[in-house]
């Protein structure tokens, strides 16, 4: 069951981004934590088990690996990294 998990986050990671290498690894941190944000909330239904915690461990995990070189990115180059991926829309903050 754990490495379906991992392997269902990696397939979604690639197919939701652009082809560019740079793209793609800032695509893959998004839908990394848009996976985590979906396993997380799927624990606000009142279930638990071992095998829920496992998967949001790893998938924790994992958006923590594709995210380390974006966290202290500063703003422009974070927003020119983001130009061709959909899964993220970045709007400056209005004046």
């Amino acid at each position: 069951m754990k490495y379906f998990i991992c392997l269902v986050i990696v397939l979604s990671s690639v197919v939701g981004c652009s082809s560019e290498q740079k793209d793609i690894e800032l695509c893959d941190c998004v839908e990394a934590g848009n996976r985590l944000n979906k396993v997380s909330a799927s624990f606000f239904d009142g279930s638990f088990s071992e095998a829920r915690k496992d998967s949001l461990e790893q998938a924790k995990s994992y958006r923590d690996s594709i995210c380390a070189r974006f966290q202290n990115m500063e703003p422009e180059a974070l927003q020119k990294a983001a130009k061709d991926c959909s899964a993220l829309n970045i709007q400056p903050e209005l004046e």
